[in-house]
């Protein structure tokens, strides 16, 4: 999971793995995104795509997208 999460958003692994310990964790998305961004600032272009994405198929469908 950690590896397709770092290819669909070309993420370090390490950056991956935080994302998915953040949402394990039961942190809101916002926080995820925004620890995303504070490291690559992609922010802005990835809260469209997660929140359509969450807002399509629910979160945790959209987690496994």
């Amino acid at each position: 999971m950690v590896m397709e999460i770092a290819a669909k958003f070309f993420l370090s692994i390490s950056t991956a793995e935080a994302i998915v310990n953040a949402i394990n964790n039961g942190m809101g998305i916002m926080t995820i995104i925004g620890l995303a961004g504070a490291t690559y600032g992609w922010g802005a272009v990835a809260y469209p795509l997660i929140r359509g994405a969450v807002a399509k198929w629910g979160f945790k469908q959209a987690v496994n997208w």
